[in-house]
């Protein structure tokens, strides 16, 4: 769904409110705060791997910054990152987790993409199996004291 015009917020009740998102078309495809949550990380984790699609295994590795970051590197973070927010962080599952933005040299392309992929589907069945939106994580951000 490409083209979103952006989102607006409606009261349907006294402390209800109803989001929604709209495409170039002017065609709602959100109507709930879940849902919007939802086409919003999709819409982000698409842009990534959309902007690497077409390009040949070496034009995704080669570093695009000084750091030595590569698009292939970032897609295989945000796997990491994926993981690390919603089933390590929100869940509470005690599991290593790899951030960091090196490929390894046996990594086909379409393998880290499906590991994207993969991993955001699962963080989409973590967003829809919670019954309030305003639950707190079971953990805090690993290294950062929870506030109260």
């Amino acid at each position: 769904m490409a083209g979103v015009s952006g989102w607006q917020a409606t009261r349907v009740g006294p402390d209800l409110r109803r989001l929604s998102v709209s495409d170039s078309a002017g065609r709602e495809v959100a109507e709930s705060e879940r849902e919007v949550l939802l086409y919003f990380l999709t819409r982000a984790s698409d842009a990534v791997v959309r902007v690497s699609a077409g390009l040949t295994a070496e034009q995704q590795r080669t570093p695009g910054v000084p750091s030595g970051t590569s698009l292939l590197g970032l897609i295989r973070h945000l796997t990491g990152v994926e993981e690390h927010w919603f089933q390590r962080v929100f869940l509470g599952q005690d599991h290593d987790i790899d951030l960091s933005m090196t490929v390894p040299p046996g990594a086909i392309s379409d393998q880290v993409v499906a590991a994207c992929r993969q991993g955001c589907a699962r963080s989409d069945e973590i967003v829809r199996a919670c019954p309030d939106l305003s639950t707190v994580a079971t953990i805090a951000n690993p290294g950062v004291p929870r506030s109260r």
